[in-house]
């Protein structure tokens, strides 16, 4: 009899519960396993997999010399394994999964008063129990090799330029510093020439007269190549490392990658090249993050400046013993802004959803969502490569009381705003309208 793994959907949570296989030769040379135990290799099976295995029951038989049965000798009853509590919901998750289908990237659901996150998706996702008995060599190099990487856990592992998310980062250190006003404003003709090089917005023909607020619903990328310029690179890269970019947001899966962020403060002579300010301005260039990191910004501007550490497990309870162990969450970082800037914010994000703004598309009759779409360029490698732009949206509603974060990344989706923003916009309706209709439905 051999203990195995049984999942009631083979792909559901697949990068947040991970999977088990038997351990393997490094595993075993670390003396903590027997040959032919079956150990967590990702995800919680691996973080939790001392409380998940238990331990295993036995039998000692002693036998005559033909090896029939004389006497049972000792018998070792087994122990099952912890139950392990999560933050995540069940149904706003399974809402992340079908909005994503069809697409590469990723999805957190983060609950900004607390930093539990509430969904995680990475697609395309593996089947977990593809992993819980023998695995051909075959299958897992056609996995192991797949050019989309399903193994790769896109909300932590995978680097991202930000696009025009980052433009919050931008409007906040201009604004906490001066260097900015919400009454600044310039005349969009869709180009900026600069040193030479004529950088462009993504909107042809420009914007026309845009002030900060208009500038951030309407992502001027014109106005912000100015913003940046006068903000300048440095105190930009502070307020980026302030909202935790550049770092680890500290949660408990590995191999979590921290991005980066262009390091004005540590280049040779002082020097910092302008054309990088103007190009950091609007999230491109060096600078790179993850998708948990974007949805830690946009918990910070929802709840006034506190960056949680995200959190996925609560408690970890076995029958009998009660609580083994648990997490209370964590405080690890804070951004400095006054309340008049995080209201400006707050209220220029409204904007981008609801008034004439690029992420219409997530609009909700009677939920007031704040939001900020972003599209990432990218170069292609080669001309056989897909290099359609990455398509950002990041949210929070509702606005005066926020329940929940959402961000969404489609990889090579093209615009945020009419790819990323249309997902959101399903996975925060199951949030807030499908449990509705559940309860009535029950009445």
């Amino acid at each position: 009899m051999e203990p195995q793994r049984v999942y009631p959907t083979s792909r559901f949570a697949a990068h947040l519960l991970g999977y088990v296989r038997e351990a393997s030769e490094d595993q075993l040379r670390s003396g903590r396993y027997r040959r032919g135990d079956i150990v967590g290799q990702s995800g919680l099976e691996r973080l939790l997999d001392e409380y998940l295995r238990g331990q295993d029951g036995g039998e000692r038989i002693e036998v005559d010399a033909m090896g029939r049965s004389v006497r049972l000798v000792q018998h070792t009853e087994p122990h099952p394994g912890a139950q392990v509590v999560t933050t995540v919901d069940r149904r706003i998750q399974e809402a992340a999964e079908r909005a994503m289908a069809g697409h590469a990237g990723a999805v957190v659901v983060m609950d900004p008063r607390n930093g539990d996150v509430l969904a995680m998706v990475s697609t395309p996702a593996f089947e977990i129990d593809r992993f819980t008995g023998t695995i051909e060599r075959a299958a897992w190099l056609r996995i192991v090799q797949d050019p989309e990487f399903p193994l790769l856990n896109r909300t932590i592992q995978t680097q991202y330029a930000p696009g025009s998310i980052f433009k919050i980062v931008v409007a906040a250190a201009g604004l906490q510093e001066g260097t900015l006003a919400p009454s600044d404003s310039v005349y969009c003709t869709g180009e900026f020439r600069f040193g030479g090089i004529t950088f462009k917005d993504w909107k042809e023909g420009g914007h026309g007269r845009v002030d900060l607020h208009r500038a951030i619903a309407e992502s001027c990328n014109v106005f912000f190549y100015q913003a940046g310029l006068r903000v300048g690179g440095g105190v930009i890269e502070r307020y980026a490392r302030a909202f935790g970019f550049g770092a680890p947001t500290g949660i408990a899966l590995g191999g979590e990658k921290p991005g980066t962020v262009p390091a004005f403060s540590r280049r040779r002579r002082g020097f910092w090249p302008a054309g990088e300010t103007v190009n950091m301005s609007i999230g491109q260039g060096a600078l790179l993050v993850t998708p948990m990191q974007i949805a830690r910004l946009m918990s910070a501007v929802a709840n006034g400046g506190v960056l949680w550490r995200p959190r996925l497990v609560q408690r970890v309870e076995r029958s009998g013993q009660g609580v083994l162990w648990s997490d209370a969450g964590e405080v690890n970082g804070h951004v400095e802004l006054s309340p008049v800037v995080w209201a400006f914010l707050r209220h220029a994000l409204w904007a981008v959803v609801n008034d004439g703004g690029t992420g219409g598309g997530a609009r909700i009759p009677g939920l007031d969502i704040a939001g900020k779409t972003g599209t990432a360029q990218m170069i292609a490698k080669s001309k056989a490569s897909l290099g359609q732009d990455h398509a950002w949206f990041a949210a929070f509603a509702p606005v005066e009381d926020p329940e929940v974060v959402v961000v969404v990344l489609a990889e090579r989706g093209g615009k945020g705003g009419q790819v990323a923003a249309p997902i959101a916009r399903k996975i925060l309706n199951a949030i807030f309208f499908e449990r509705v209709a559940s309860v009535d439905l029950q009445g």
